[in-house]
């Protein structure tokens, strides 16, 4: 957790500091805590080999970061992936549909608002599908509001067939 509390105070994310600090609570609150039970010395960042420790502990098929480069492109069964990765990964695995696929908001002026659109993510595997938490990204997410009540998406599991929408 040291880590995420270093990476998520940088002064970069200050403007998002709430955030952070609801990024940093939600793990509290939902992680799995992992001992490693080895050391290992594989990535250009030193810091980010407890990812890859941990993960080998808990038998992780994925690890979901956005500073890949800093990983070896893969470590045994686990597979070093991006969060645009994991989601392509699990479409393609027929785990998850996403409907629509794309979303198009048109030429607005700057500060206008364009009318809300809605993603359903549908379960379609075999198992249930925990889904721990969802955020807007790119060069400017702040213009991407979320729901008043702050969830974009029900936490926790889908089940088999179930789906859950996301409008913003």
């Amino acid at each position: 957790m040291a880590e995420y509390l270093d990476v998520l105070t940088r002064p970069v994310l200050r403007p998002h500091a709430a955030r952070a600090r609801e990024v940093l609570e939600l793990m509290a609150k939902f992680a799995v805590h992992v001992s490693r039970t080895q050391k290992l010395s594989l990535c250009s960042d030193p810091d980010d080999n407890c990812f890859l420790e941990c993960a080998l502990a808990a038998g992780a098929a994925y690890i979901v970061t956005g500073n890949a480069r800093h990983f070896p492109s893969d470590y045994g069964a686990i597979a070093i992936v991006t969060p645009r990765q994991l989601l392509q990964r699990l479409i393609a695995d027929k785990n998850v549909s996403l409907s629509p696929t794309r979303l198009n908001f048109g030429s607005h002026k700057v500060g206008t608002t364009s009318a809300a659109k809605t993603v359903t993510v549908t379960n379609v595997g075999t198992a249930a599908l925990n889904i721990s938490s969802i955020a807007v990204g790119g060069t400017d997410p702040q213009d991407f509001p979320q729901p008043a009540d702050g969830r974009a998406v029900r936490h926790g599991d889908l089940r088999v067939g179930e789906r859950s929408s996301l409008t913003g």
